[in-house]
């Protein structure tokens, strides 16, 4: 599952925590938090990925690149008009 920094951005964002603040909340660093939100750095252990949840008050998947978070039902085909 590709990890998205903008979406844990808006997350932390949304929970009113600044990136010190998860940082000690996770057992890591502000600058790390930063490069993962500013996409310097892409894949974070899954362990870190679990905390970082936890601290947010969301799940894994929340910090899912490209709607994969959001599972959606495929859209339904539509039928061709014979000829």
């Amino acid at each position: 599952m590709p990890f998205s920094g903008q979406k844990m951005r808006e997350l932390r964002e949304e929970a009113g925590v600044d990136r010190e603040q998860l940082a000690n909340e996770v057992g890591s660093t502000k600058q790390y938090i930063s490069h993962l939100e500013n996409g310097v750095k892409k894949n974070p252990a899954f362990d870190l990925v679990e905390r970082l949840a936890k601290a947010l008050g969301t799940e894994c998947t929340a910090f899912a690149a490209d709607g994969v978070a959001e599972q959606e039902e495929p859209p339904t085909p539509k039928k061709k008009p014979r000829k």
